[in-house]
């Protein structure tokens, strides 16, 4: 007797539902966590100034960065943007839709825990000072995830670590310099994740020696950490930036526009520096006026340059005149889109 054929599964249908369980397991742990935090009552524990919410900050930042260039490759394709060419990505193929669920859930299911536990209700038997192994646990899954498998990660340290050869003539291309606008983009980021590397490391000698409680900041007020840290991360970017433009200038011999662009990281590293090492300045008419300048100079080349959306024109009669290049629109061709867009990149 014939036994009947059983179909084997559809893959993609597979796929997508596996997907379509780990979003509602998201959309769960995220009013899960909105509740606790909002509804739920503190129990004396002071969550909202515990260095480890730091940590959850710049981990939760990488996080919706990776959602974000998830957005993009969604969007590029459909207005004939060949992102792949550009950012010499070739033919790699990764899930990254399910990386970055993944790490959702993970994210949510670590500060849902560590909240519990730091108010001492996680399973009634977690002592409260255990409770920063959760985002210890986090930091550990994070550094996982963006190392395997290695082949498909390796693209992301290798365009990163070219960014930081530009001052030593290595040529620059579209893509070393999309990486490196990302990094200038990302100050606030790369200095939480320095916190947690080093918050994580004098927790280990603390525990070791008995001498630091872990839920107590002890890196923000170092001298190392204000005076060294913070100055590298907030200007390095900029400075990188600024000599990938100098060497770009070299290459193609041409002074402009790459000179000017050059100008902009120096001008925004400048102000930057002056603010971080000397704050009490900060009501300063001087730094004030060099921060709007400052400001001004990277939104407008940003505009004309970088997006080409403005012109200057000059009519028969030699007068100037700002012409909108509506023909470099996508998104529909509306141009109110791109006045959303200017006005969130000038705050």
């Amino acid at each position: 007797m014939m036994e009947a054929e059983q179909d084997s599964p559809d893959p993609l249908v597979a796929t997508g539902q596996i997907r379509g369980f780990k979003v509602g397991v998201s959309v769960v742990l995220m009013v899960w966590m909105l509740w606790d935090s909002l509804v739920d009552p503190p129990l004396g524990a002071d969550f909202w100034h515990d260095p480890a919410l730091r940590i959850y900050r710049g981990l939760g930042n990488l996080i919706l960065l990776l959602w974000m260039w998830l957005l993009s490759v969604f969007l590029w394709p459909r207005y004939g943007i060949n992102y792949a060419k550009l950012l010499n990505l070739g033919g790699r193929k990764t899930d990254l839709l399910s990386d970055a669920l993944d790490l959702s859930i993970a994210f949510l299911v670590s500060l849902i825990c560590f909240y519990k536990a730091i108010r001492g209700v996680f399973l009634k038997a977690v002592s409260p000072s255990l409770a920063h192994l959760f985002p210890l646990a986090l930091l550990l899954f994070v550094l996982y995830k963006a190392t395997t498998p290695w082949d498909a990660r390796k693209p992301v340290f290798t365009a990163v670590i070219r960014v930081l050869l530009a001052p030593f003539g290595e040529s620059v291309t579209f893509c070393d310099g999309y990486v490196g606008d990302i990094l200038t983009s990302l100050v606030r980021v790369l200095i939480d994740l320095a916190f947690t590397v080093l918050f994580f490391a004098a927790g280990i000698k603390g525990w070791a020696t008995d001498r630091t409680h872990i839920s107590e900041d002890h890196i923000s007020t170092t001298w190392f950490f204000q005076h060294a840290v913070v100055p590298m991360l907030t200007a390095g970017p900029l400075w990188w930036r600024f000599c990938q433009n100098i060497q770009k200038a070299h290459e193609t011999q041409q002074r402009w526009p790459h000179i000017g662009n050059a100008l902009k990281y120096a001008s925004a590293q400048t102000v930057s520096l002056w603010g971080v090492w000397q704050p009490q300045l900060h009501n300063s008419p001087l730094w004030i006026a060099a921060f709007v300048f400052a400001t001004l100079y990277q939104f407008t080349w940003d505009i004309t340059m970088d997006w080409g959306l403005l012109r200057i024109r000059r009519d028969a009669e030699n007068q100037p005149s700002i012409l909108i290049r509506r023909n470099r629109l996508v998104a529909g061709g509306r141009l109110s889109v791109y006045v959303v867009v200017a006005a969130i990149n000038l705050a």
